[in-house]
C-alpha cells in the first residue's frame, strides 16, 4: 500500500474510545491530540491533518455519541472526508480507522451507529463500496480468545447493523490495554502489541506471528478511494432513533444466539449420550461374541475328543 501516497488517516469513533492515544502512537508524538479523563464531552472538538513521519497525514475526529456536540462533529468528519489527496482535487484516499470498545465482547450499539452513519455519506467508487477499518481498543487477551471462538456472532452484528448498504470492515485489530497510558493525559502506547485481523477474522498480524507494536500498524490498514465531490454530509439527525431500534435488534439477536446456544448444548448433551450408549452397546455385542465363540470353541474341542470305536482293541481280550 505504501505506493499509494499521499494518503490520510482518519480516526473516527465516540468519546471515551481512545482515538486520540492511537493517533498520538501513529504520529509518534505526544500532545499534538489531546488525549485522557475528561468529563463530559471529549477532548477532540475540530479536525486538524498532522504530517506524520512517514509524509502522509494523520485526523483525530469528535465523537457522535456525545449529544451537545453532535451537529458539529457530524460537520467535522464531513469536512474531513471531502479533504482531496490528488493534484486535481477530485479524488480521495483515506485510511478510515472506526475506533471502538467492547463491553461483554460485543462492539457497543452507538459504536455501529457511529461506523453506519459516516460510512453512508461515502460513496461506492467504480461500483465499489467504500471500505473502512476497525480498531478494537482496550482489548484483553480473554476477551479476544472469546471473539475468535465465535467469530461469526461476532461479526453479525455488522451484518445485522448495516444489512447490504455498506460493506463490514475490511481489517479489524485488537489492542490490549498498556497500564502505562490507561487514562492518562496526551499519553502514546508503547507497551502494547496488536493482533491484525483480516474481514472474516483470520489472524495476518501479532498474536502467536510474533509481536505487532501499535505505531507499526496503521500501514496495514485498507485505503478506500472515491470521489470528494459525491460525498454527503454526514447525517446525524437519525442517531437517536437508529441507536434505539439498532440496541433492540441486538438485543433480540443476543436472545435468538442464547436459544441457540442453548439447543446447541442440549443437542450436544443428547447425542453425547446417544454416543455413550452405543459404544456400551458395542462393548456388550464385543463381549456376547466372544462369549460365544468361546462356546463354539468348547464344543468344538469336546466334537474332537475319544470315540467309543476307538477302545475295541483293549476291550475285546476281556471278552
Amino acid at each position: 500500500m505504501s505506493d499509494c501516497k499521499p494518503y490520510r488517516i482518519i480516526l473516527v469513533g465516540n468519546p471515551g474510545v481512545g482515538k486520540s492515544t492511537l493517533a498520538s502512537t501513529f504520529l509518534r508524538k505526544t500532545k499534538v491530540f489531546k488525549s485522557g479523563l475528561s468529563v463530559g464531552a471529549g477532548y477532540t472538538k475540530e479536525v486538524k491533518f498532522n504530517p506524520m513521519p512517514d509524509g502522509n497525514f494523520i485526523a483525530d475526529t469528535p465523537g457522535l455519541a456525545d449529544v451537545k456536540l453532535r451537529k458539529k462533529a457530524a460537520e467535522a468528519i464531513t469536512i474531513a472526508l471531502r479533504k482531496p489527496t490528488t493534484t486535481d482535487k477530485k479524488l480521495a484516499i483515506h485510511v478510515i480507522v472506526f475506533v471502538v470498545r467492547l463491553e461483554s465482547c460485543r462492539i457497543l450499539p452507538q459504536d455501529l451507529v457511529t461506523i453506519k452513519t459516516v460510512m453512508e455519506a461515502i460513496p461506492a467508487h467504480n461500483g465499489i463500496l467504500p471500505q473502512y477499518n476497525v480498531v478494537v481498543n482496550r482489548c484483553t487477551n480473554k476477551q479476544r480468545r472469546k471473539i475468535f471462538e465465535f467469530k461469526s456472532e461476532f461479526l453479525l452484528a455488522f451484518k445485522e447493523a448495516f444489512k447490504e448498504e455498506i460493506s463490514t470492515p475490511a481489517t479489524i485489530t485488537f489492542v490490549g490495554e498498556d497500564e502505562e497510558a490507561a487514562d492518562e493525559d496526551h499519553k502514546m502506547l508503547t507497551e502494547t502489541s496488536g493482533v491484525f485481523c483480516n474481514e472474516v477474522l483470520n489472524v495476518v498480524a501479532g498474536d502467536e506471528k510474533g509481536p505487532l507494536p501499535v505505531k507499526d500498524l496503521y500501514p496495514k490498514f485498507a485505503r478506500t478511494v472515491y470521489e470528494v465531490g459525491k460525498i454527503e454530509d454526514v447525517n446525524p439527525s437519525e442517531y437517536d432513533k437508529q441507536l434505539e431500534n439498532l440496541s433492540s435488534q441486538l438485543a433480540d439477536l443476543a436472545i435468538q444466539n442464547k436459544n441457540l446456544t442453548d439447543r446447541l448444548a442440549e443437542d450436544r448433551k443428547n447425542y453425547d449420550k446417544i454416543v455413550k450408549q452405543a459404544a456400551a452397546d458395542r462393548e456388550a455385542n464385543k463381549k456376547e461374541l466372544e462369549r460365544q465363540e468361546r462356546r463354539y470353541e468348547d464344543l468344538e474341542k469336546r466334537s474332537r475328543g475319544p470315540k467309543w470305536y476307538n477302545f475295541i482293541p483293549f476291550i475285546g481280550p476281556l471278552l
